[in-house]
């Protein structure tokens, strides 16, 4: 792992409300396994244990200052048109979802293998492009 001090992360499982659980990976792995069935997410950003003390003290992620880092800058794309079905919407997303993979690999040279994409679940994808390409430290 690049920077293996940033080692925690925030995790929510059972809703956006549950917040400011902060775990390192190895605790995230354990909980991932124990919510198997359970709608969770981890933060995009890696942080040291300051992080977690912060939290600890203030009982909210709101307001760190420390330092973190990404392993991905993650693009969102959704197509939520309310005068168009739901298909419809996901294949805008998806039509623009490849235009936009095509386009960093022909006009950015980022090779698509090195991004990661992802349905969202419902009504868009993601994509991730590696921090090294933005040289991120």
């Amino acid at each position: 792992m690049k920077y293996p001090r940033y080692n925690y992360c925030e995790f929510v499982t059972g809703g956006v409300m549950n917040r400011n659980a902060i775990l390192s990976f190895a605790q995230l792995n354990e909980q991932l396994r124990q919510n198997k069935l359970a709608g969770c997410y981890r933060s995009h950003f890696r942080f040291t244990e300051d992080f977690q003390q912060y939290v600890r003290e203030t009982g909210s992620v709101s307001g760190y200052q420390g330092s973190a880092y990404t392993d991905f800058l993650w693009i969102d794309i959704d197509t939520n048109d309310p005068k168009e079905n739901i298909l419809l919407n996901l294949k805008n997303s998806l039509d623009t979802a490849q235009t936009l993979i095509n386009r960093m690999e022909l006009e950015y040279e980022i090779p698509a293998d090195h991004l990661r994409y992802y349905f969202s679940g419902k009504k868009g994808f993601h994509i991730g492009i590696p921090a090294e390409v933005f040289g991120l430290e």
